[in-house]
């Protein structure tokens, strides 16, 4: 497995999936946990979804790159890329063009969420709002069209998460979500 960086990626990727099903069962607020169809992503861009506090909350589960790891001796700071984009292209329909692409659109899910696995050698995980992720920058779309797809990764530091704007508290997340949502308020 360890010489074949894509294997890698598949393995460590369910493996991850199941951590994390796992990890958020056992966080207080947090019921029916569901696994998603990975064959059918026409419609669905989600890996799990759950309840919290009564609300339905989409997660896109992915990767760290491991082949982009790198240290920043002066910061003191490992710094990554999450993989932030589909492994199969899709046809979707765009104000009435159709569009082919591995791209995901804003709101296509709730939450990313990465393991911290590659950092820290536990399985802790580290979350992301959709609107917090970075747009597409490239002259492949209209900029018109670009501004509504995600870029395909995200940067993410290890220790510190919060440079890049994500955070390993879940409940700290979901009070993000729940007042970007207006499901309460500040």
């Amino acid at each position: 497995i360890k010489t074949a960086p894509s294997l890698r990626g598949i393995v460590l990727g369910f493996v991850s999936e199941v951590m994390f099903t796992k990890h958020v069962e056992k966080i207080d607020g947090i019921e029916d946990v569901r696994k998603h169809d990975d064959h059918d992503r026409s419609k669905n861009k989600i890996d799990r979804d759950f309840l919290y506090l009564g609300k339905r909350v989409t997660v896109q589960l992915k990767s760290i790159q491991t082949n982009s790891l790198g240290f920043h001796t002066e910061e003191q700071l490992i710094y990554a890329d999450v993989q932030n984009d589909a492994s199969d292209s899709r046809r979707i329909d765009f104000n009435g063009k159709e569009i082919v692409t591995v791209n995901y659109k804003k709101g296509d899910y709730d939450i990313l969420c990465t393991p911290l696995f590659p950092f820290t050698g536990d399985w802790q995980f580290a979350y992301k709002l959709n609107t917090s992720c970075q747009t597409w920058r490239s002259k492949k779309y209209p900029p018109e069209i670009a501004e509504h797809f995600l870029h395909g990764t995200e940067k993410i530091t290890y220790p510190k998460l919060e440079k890049f704007g994500w955070t390993s508290d879940i409940h700290e997340i979901m009070k993000q979500l729940f007042l970007e949502k207006g499901w309460i308020s500040s």
